[in-house]
């Protein structure tokens, strides 16, 4: 019975530790995405001049871009 026991406790360490290595990747991935907006975001700015005032607007129409 320890046997299985101890199997067990190794699966259920097994599962707990992937939900977290999965919110690790995600959380690369999302980090990456936001630069990537952020870049192009800033990219549409300068391409109008640098006017300051539709920051949300270039943010959005970047988000789209993706």
């Amino acid at each position: 019975m320890a046997r299985s026991s101890a199997a067990a406790t190794k699966r259920a360490q097994t599962f707990e530790r992937e939900p977290q290595q999965q919110n690790e990747v995600s959380r690369r991935e999302s980090l990456e995405m936001h630069d990537r907006i952020a870049v192009r975001a800033f990219e549409m700015f300068e391409q109008r001049g640098g006017r300051h005032g539709l920051d949300l607007e270039d943010w959005f129409r970047a988000e789209r871009k993706f």
